[in-house]
């Protein structure tokens, strides 16, 4: 099994800066974007991502149904702000990957 391909990070209703900033900041893994929630909900147990990324201002409703779904999973859900720049936004975002990595895999 390609390890590429287990390594995948979904992002649910961002904005097209907030995707890209996502897509530089973890570069190999592989980024599976959908624009709804409803989208996403539907092929979160197939596609089986290690983190969930979403915008922070997103609706509690949406926030919760997304935030159930991943822990069902096994995924680390990460809130992004409007505008994500910089390391610090990109060690957030790898630390999440490790997170996720280690529960999923028990690495401890």
């Amino acid at each position: 099994m390609d390890g590429a391909q287990m390594l995948r990070c979904m992002t649910v209703a961002l904005s097209a800066a907030q995707e890209s900033a996502c897509r530089h900041a973890i570069v190999p893994v592989e980024l599976v974007a959908f624009a709804t929630v409803p989208d996403a909900c539907k092929v979160m147990s197939t596609v089986l991502p290690l983190v969930v990324v979403v915008d922070a201002g997103m609706a509690d409703a949406d926030h919760t149904q997304i935030s159930e779904l991943a822990q069902a999973c096994g995924a680390e859900l990460f809130d992004v702000e409007a505008a994500p720049a910089g390391r610090e936004f990109t060690l957030r975002l790898l630390e999440a990957l490790a997170r996720a990595e280690r529960r999923r895999f028990k690495l401890a």
